[in-house]
């Protein structure tokens, strides 16, 4: 369309300049949207089948922590803890020495 425009501008007259421009713009819009939209679709498909395998290794992992008797499996790019044994969660401590210290300073 653009092509075409640039070849009839020099014989179209201002109206017909105006109309081809603004549908070329709304062309481009359309375009613009759709792609996004897809973008956006493809993305949210990616997720969901990456949330998928994501699920699957944990569960891979977790069970094979069990049974070797690991403590905890570290993810290594991400730092992150895959696994954990529950006889290292400290979590109540946290909490109960948390509750003990701020309820002091009230």
């Amino acid at each position: 369309m653009q092509e075409d425009y640039g070849r009839q501008e020099s014989i179209l007259g201002e109206d017909a300049k105006e109309k081809k421009r603004t549908e070329i713009q709304r062309q481009i819009r359309n375009f613009n949207t759709q792609k996004d939209d897809y973008a956006k679709e493809l993305k949210r498909l990616e997720m969901r089948h990456l949330k998928k395998v994501q699920d699957e290794v944990m569960k891979i992992v977790a069970d094979l922590g069990k049974e070797l008797g690991y403590e905890m499996i570290l993810e290594l790019q991400n730092s992150a803890v895959l696994y954990r044994a529950d006889s290292i969660d400290i979590t109540d401590n946290v909490i109960k020495r948390y509750d003990n210290v701020y309820k002091q300073g009230k």
